[in-house]
C-alpha cells in the first residue's frame, strides 16, 4: 500500500479497521469493487462514511 504515513497512523490509532466498510464488506463480496463506490451500493453507517471521507482526504 502507498498510503501516507499520517493517514496510516490515524487509521490505526482511531481503530478504523473495526469500522472500515471496505474491511467489513470485503468477505461478503465475490467480485472486485472500488472502495469509494461502496456508499453507492450499500447503506453505510455514519462512522463508516466518515472513514471513507477521511480516506479520500488522506490519500
Amino acid at each position: 500500500m502507498k498510503w501516507p504515513p499520517d493517514w496510516c497512523e490515524r487509521y490505526f490509532k482511531r481503530k478504523y479497521h473495526t469500522i472500515d466498510p471496505v474491511v467489513r464488506r470485503t468477505p461478503m463480496l465475490s467480485r472486485p469493487f472500488l472502495w469509494d463506490h461502496l456508499a453507492e451500493h450499500y447503506q453505510l453507517q455514519p462512522d463508516e462514511r466518515r472513514v471513507l471521507e477521511e480516506a479520500r482526504e488522506g490519500a
